[in-house]
Formats: structure tokens, C-alpha cells, sequence
């Protein structure tokens, strides 16, 4: 059971008091007083559970994010290979974090930028990603298709660093999935997956020459020689 399932009945009316807020008013006007007030609960109530202005908040963000989560997961386990794991679930974030604002704000604007930096962000951010990537990962890795020796803590790291750059790609110059997932292919995949468990989309053909056409095409799915 995770961290949002295990809050009571007026813990949630607080969280949806929170969004409502975030929605009519805009997170910096954001105050303990409106929250209370419209989970009908008492302010200290909120000080006593939440802590502060930035606690709630975040406990919202973070049942959002847990939330989206579950759906990810059977997103990414019904892939048929770990890069298509790997690329699907980067772009599915990237994306979900330029379409949600709520989504947006803890692995986004809450955990680069200084002015609204949310107290915790970064840290829930890792842990999320974490429950989230790292069976994914293990599977890939027990099937032989991630490249030895890499580390999977710091791999999560860089997904989400990947997640944070698609997700300013589109801000600022209007990346579509279709870009981003042939970067991520060209540029990431080739060094995360093992070369020899690249699915081989092209028929073997007969004959010598017919195996160096093969060769090439493969290749060319592969994203070229890589050694």
C-alpha cells in the first residue's frame, strides 16, 4: 500500500482541498487558512499532518504521481522489450508532465526551478521514479537486454534527467513524441541496451549477398554499426 492509500478520509479531503486551490487560485497564493477551510477542517488539523504550506502541496502532487504510477507500470510490463519500455515510458512522462501542471510541477518547475521549488520535491521525485523504473529495469536486466555493468540507481537518475530535457524540448521549441522517441532511440538506447538483444525486424535472407543486404538493413534499424 503506498503512501496516498494509507491517509484517512479527512487526511484526502485535504489533498482535494489542496488541487482545488492550485486550480481556482494558482499555487503561490496557495494558504493553510483556504485549504482548512475548504476540506472543513481545522487549520491545525492541517499544520498537525501536513506540517506546512509546502508539505501539503506536495503530498498532492505525490498522490498524483503515485496514481499515474499504476497506470505507467501496466503501461511499461506491456511492452514487448525493455527499449521499448525505456522509450514509450520516457516520452509517456515527458509528456504527462507538459499536459498535467500538477504533474508538471513536481518533476518539472519543482525540482529546477529555484523560485518555486518545493521543499521535499527532488526527493519524492527519486523515490517515485524509482518504485516506478527499477522493476522494469530488473526485468530487462534478467532477461539480458540491458548492457552490463550499469548501475540502476543512477540509471533512474537519468531518466529523469531525460524526462526534465523532453519535457523543456517541448516548452520551448514544441518537441512532439514522434521527435523525441526517435532521439531517444538514436541517442539513449544504444547506450543502455545490449546490442545483441535489439530486435531483428528483418527477415534473414538467403544467400551471401543476401546476408550483406540483410546485414545493412538491420543495421540501419539498429541506428548503424556501433562497434
Amino acid at each position: 500500500m503506498n503512501r496516498s492509500e494509507q491517509l484517512s478520509t479527512p487526511q484526502e479531503r485535504v489533498l482535494d482541498a489542496t488541487e482545488m486551490s492550485v486550480e481556482r487560485y494558482g499555487v503561490d497564493k496557495i494558504t493553510m487558512e483556504t485549504v482548512a477551510s475548504l476540506a472543513k477542517v481545522s487549520r491545525g488539523f492541517v499544520y498537525k499532518h501536513f506540517r506546512s504550506r509546502d508539505g501539503v502541496i506536495l503530498a498532492m502532487l505525490v498522490r498524483r504521481a503515485e496514481r499515474f504510477n499504476v497506470r505507467a507500470r501496466a503501461f511499461l510490463e506491456a511492452q514487448p522489450n525493455l527499449e521499448e519500455s525505456l522509450v514509450q515510458g520516457i516520452v509517456l512522462g515527458a509528456r504527462m508532465a507538459y499536459r498535467d501542471p500538477y504533474f508538471g510541477m513536481l518533476v518539472g518547475s519543482a525540482t529546477t526551478d529555484p523560485v518555486h521549488q518545493i521543499e521535499g520535491a527532488v526527493e519524492e521525485a527519486v523515490r517515485i521514479a524509482t518504485a516506478l523504473w527499477r522493476p522494469i529495469l530488473e526485468a530487462g536486466r534478467d532477461r539480458g537486454e540491458l548492457r552490463p555493468g550499469i548501475d540502476l540507481d543512477e540509471l533512474v537518475q537519468w531518466i529523469m534527467y531525460l524526462e526534465l530535457l523532453l519535457l523543456a524540448a517541448r516548452r520551448t521549441f514544441g518537441a512532439d513524441d514522434t521527435t523525441q522517441e526517435r532521439q531517444l532511440r538514436t541517442f539513449f538506447v544504444p547506450a543502455i541496451v545490449a546490442a545483441d538483444r535489439v530486435v531483428d525486424l528483418v527477415a534473414p535472407a538467403v544467400g551471401p549477398a543476401g546476408n550483406r543486404d540483410g546485414k545493412a538493413r538491420r543495421l540501419a534499424a539498429r541506428g548503424g554499426n556501433r562497434g
